[in-house]
């Protein structure tokens, strides 16, 4: 049987001088300039105070669920959840 990936990455840019730059500093974890740079510019381009990186799906679901529902229902704000189509 051949083999099927799952996905194919599409690396055509700066990928590897990143990765090599977080495998240079050390920093390969959850935190970073990479990861403060993502959660600073997605916050401003979608005109927030703060954004919030996380690994997946699951665990921004879980933070959602777990801290926002106590600040929404204080605020009296609608909360919108973004996410990715498969399979649909």
């Amino acid at each position: 049987m051949d083999f099927i990936p799952v996905n194919e990455p599409l690396l055509d840019g700066n990928e590897k001088k990143y990765l090599m730059h977080c495998i240079d500093t050390g920093w390969i974890s959850s935190e970073g300039p990479f990861v403060k740079e993502l959660e600073e510019k997605f916050a401003k381009r979608t005109g927030r105070k703060y954004g919030i990186a996380v690994c997946n799906g699951t665990a921004a679901l879980e933070a959602f669920r777990s801290k926002n529902n106590s600040l929404l229902r204080e605020s009296g704000k609608d909360a919108e959840i973004l996410r990715g189509v498969y399979g649909e």
